[in-house]
């Protein structure tokens, strides 16, 4: 990529208008630029559209977590009410002996 020089642009679409295959040149130029630009646009707009994903995922994940969380407890709750052992509880649901005694 070339460095912004006035002169050089002045030079260059003097030649443009003088010579049709340098005209031509700076066309092919700026729709190569133009897609380019377009590829960049879409590149940003997919990029934020994948965070949006992300950001809406990680807050399913967070609330699934949270009701898995809550079953366990109801479910240890249950069966500590019906007097299993609270050794079984904490197999059974995965929570710590400090958990089941909170339910």
């Amino acid at each position: 990529m070339q460095i912004a020089n006035p002169i050089y642009d002045v030079v260059r679409l003097q030649s443009a208008i003088l010579e049709p295959e340098m005209r031509k040149q700076m066309e092919i130029e700026d729709g190569i630029l133009g897609e380019f630009e377009d590829m960049q646009r879409e590149i940003m707009q997919k990029t934020q559209e994948i965070a949006e994903v992300r950001q809406e995922a990680s807050e399913k994940i967070a609330e699934a977590e949270r009701e898995v969380g809550e079953s366990r407890k109801k479910v240890a709750h249950n069966l500590k009410a019906a007097g299993v052992e609270i050794t079984i509880i904490m197999q059974a649901t995965g929570l710590s002996r400090g958990e089941v005694d909170d339910v």
